[in-house]
């Protein structure tokens, strides 16, 4: 087909145009054809034996496009280390390969392959492993099958499963699919215990319980005392727990899905019988900071278990932390100082805690804590490696106070994070069809209508900024895009603008191209015009006492005020108050304010203000379709008849209208004008 170059050239505008929302096509005549890499075969699901050597494979195609293409092989919607590739433009093939395969190499494997005009999936593939016995899992906890030996490995899923009421959440994170094991410890005196859930196809959540030894005959769900919770320490999104056992105890095991997930389950568990962890009751806490503040984080262990001291080594987004670093203190203690936090101390932090009478393979990590720097002194604000936790402020495990409390409100203002850790969940979207692989999520809801410019600065990798609202909050299909910015080839911003709604949750993602990951700045600045929301109220005065005036407006930046007498600025008056003391007849007249930003003005209706005394009609007119409008002027507070005759020689004056004057004006419409030659109007003092 050939094409004139304006029509060339429209197509390209249509290209960059779609693409800022993650769409792309190219129109052509009657058809559309996407433009992004073409999946020609997917890969196959595969069902094989421990020990066998497994190949997925796919193909892809560019139907108009020959920049570099590229295959990067994901599992469970997380990117697998090693295996990006470039395949030859126009049409290649990409295949991931596992030697000797293991239970726990289970899951849910897919690729994306991506040019410049966007990125593309293949359908996932189930890697499953035949000969692993199926675990008598149980829907209800009074179900639940048990589980037995030093060692062991089965296979179950949760497809039916729903939360009975009562049933706890594994680490304090919200499931719904939980399901039941229990495991009587009779074949060691004692030792350390490894359970995992890796080679499980989705997001897991993991729980090691004992029943109440207060109420040891009511095996119940609601009669349990955690042990230890997981989510995420085992890669994949798969959980993994270790915790001393004694013999003739029974542990019981409950496996969930983060917010509700579903899926196949792989369960592993083994003992060793001899050795003592150290159990850690507190974890450190997530915490916000402001700019050179000092953060604490500390974790409590059980000593019981073991007299000898317990060793402690403190790790800042996976390296050891040196003890001589100034700033740091405590890298060898339970309690861990950062001195003056810094944007190259923000990040994960963890401790590795053993008692030093045992081998290192006994030591064990607290769970991971974020230090995040807020500039503008917003504590509560955070940047989060999952959109379920930027959403929903119970979501976050450590610590009875969560990292956020809340949406961002109103906000202007810069976060500063470290993306170390983070990974692409199931299901998440290639964001502005790009391929990331260390996502972080942030929320912000604006209290007022208006422009929210999102700046996304990563300066050690190319990073996608993109932006949603998620009016449903359940999974990851029901985004809603609204802005994202892609077009940055190096290192350092991203930028984008986009409209805000007041009550409305935005939610910005930050990825790293590649799965590139660090330091990020995050700066967001909403611009709202200014709105009136309370206007001067028109009152009468009387003469003498002193008058005021109050109005109420809202904007970003916080909009200046302007008061004026009948259009003419009254000097040196910006407040919300107007006070005009000893009222006189000159002070009579209309008083309005202007409010100004940098984004606009907006100016508030008229009050205006009159002497109470006397009594009298004003503003009377008789409109073209025979009503008769007047107000009347008195005294605030007080009660008025209005009555009307058609004959000034009678007494025959009948009340039309009763009402009291809050301030001091009284309007009112006579709509039966047209019945009447003539119709006089009086107003009385309302007596009684």
């Amino acid at each position: 087909m050939q094409l004139s170059f304006p029509r060339c050239r429209a197509q390209r505008v249509v290209r960059r145009f779609l693409a800022g929302l993650g769409l792309l096509v190219i129109l052509l005549g009657a058809r559309t054809v996407s433009a992004f890499p073409q999946i020609i075969v997917q890969p196959f699901s595969t069902n094989v034996s421990s020990g066998t050597t497994v190949t997925f494979s796919m193909t892809v195609t560019q139907i108009f496009n020959v920049s570099p293409m590229s295959v990067l092989w994901r599992r469970n919607g997380a990117n697998v280390p090693g295996t990006l590739t470039q395949v030859l433009p126009g049409s290649g093939v990409s295949t991931l390969t596992i030697s000797n395969v293991q239970p726990n190499d289970a899951g849910s494997y897919n690729a994306v392959a991506f040019d410049s005009d966007g990125a593309v999936n293949t359908t996932n593939a189930s890697l499953s492993i035949t000969n692993i016995s199926l675990l008598p899992v149980g829907n209800l906890f009074t179900n639940r099958g048990t589980i037995t030996g030093s060692s062991g490995t089965g296979i179950a899923d949760n497809f039916s499963s729903t939360n009975e009421p009562g049933t706890p959440n594994n680490n304090n994170i919200p499931g719904g699919a939980m399901v039941w094991l229990k495991w009587p410890v009779t074949f060691y005196p004692g030792g350390v215990a490894t359970v995992d859930t890796q080679g499980s196809d989705f997001d897991t959540t993991l729980g090691i319980y004992q029943i109440s030894t207060n109420n040891n005959s009511l095996a119940v769900v609601t009669n349990l005392v955690a042990i230890i919770g997981s989510d995420d320490d085992a890669g994949f999104f798969n959980s993994a727990a270790s915790f001393n056992v004694t013999f003739g105890s029974e542990y019981e095991i409950g496996v969930d899905g983060y917010y509700g997930s579903r899926g196949h389950i792989v369960l592993n568990w083994s003992i060793q019988g001899v050795g003592l962890i150290t159990p850690i009751t507190q974890q450190p806490v997530s915490q916000t900071v402001l700019s050179n503040a000092s953060a604490f984080l500390s974790v409590t262990v059980d000593t019981n278990a073991d007299s000898s001291p317990v060793l402690y080594q403190w790790f800042n987004n996976g390296a050891f932390i040196n003890p001589t670093n100034s700033s740091f203190t405590g890298v060898t203690n339970s309690s861990l100082t950062i001195a003056n936090v810094l944007p190259s101390t923000v990040g994960q932090y963890r401790v590795r805690v053993q008692f030093s009478d045992q081998a290192t393979n006994f030591a064990v990590f607290s769970q991971a804590a974020q230090i995040q720097i807020n500039v503008q002194g917003n504590t509560h604000a955070a940047a989060q490696f999952k959109l379920h936790q930027a959403a929903d402020p119970n979501s976050y495990p450590n610590g009875p106070i969560p990292l956020i409390t809340a949406p961002v409100v109103g906000f202007t203002g810069t976060q500063i994070y470290n993306s170390f850790g983070s990974a692409e969940e199931p299901g998440e979207p290639n964001h502005c069809g790009k391929v990331g692989g260390s996502p972080a999520w942030y929320s912000c809801v604006a209290t007022n209508n208006g422009t929210i410019t999102v700046d996304a600065n990563t300066p050690t990798y190319t990073n996608v900024l993109a932006v949603y609202t998620w009016p449903s909050g359940t999974s990851y299909s029901q985004l809603v895009p609204v802005a994202c910015a892609s077009t940055n080839t190096g290192f350092g911003h991203e930028i984008t603008s986009f409209p805000a709604t007041a009550g409305t949750t935005n939610y910005m993602v930050v990825d790293g191209l590649s799965g590139g990951y660090g330091k990020v700045y995050l700066t967001l600045n909403f611009v709202a015009p200014p709105t009136i929301i309370t206007n001067p109220q028109s009152q009468t005065v009387q003469q003498g006492n002193n008058a005021a005036l109050t109005v109420s407006a809202i904007g970003t930046p916080t909009p200046a005020l302007q008061w004026r007498t009948n259009k003419v600025k009254y000097g040196g008056q910006t407040g919300n108050l107007l006070p005009i003391p000893n009222f006189q007849a000159i002070n009579q007249g209309d008083y309005d304010v202007v409010a100004t930003n940098l984004i606009g003005s907006v100016t508030s209706s008229v009050a205006t203000l009159y002497l109470d005394s006397p009594l009298r009609f004003t503003n009377s007119v008789l409109t073209a379709t025979n009503s008769f409008n007047f107000l009347l002027l008195g005294k605030v507070n007080t009660n008025y008849i209005i009555q009307a005759t058609t004959n000034l020689a009678t007494t025959n004056w009948i009340p039309i209208y009763t009402n009291l004057a809050t301030y001091g004006l009284t309007f009112y419409t006579d709509t039966n004008m047209h019945i009447y030659t003539n119709r006089f109007f009086r107003a009385l003092v309302k007596t009684n």
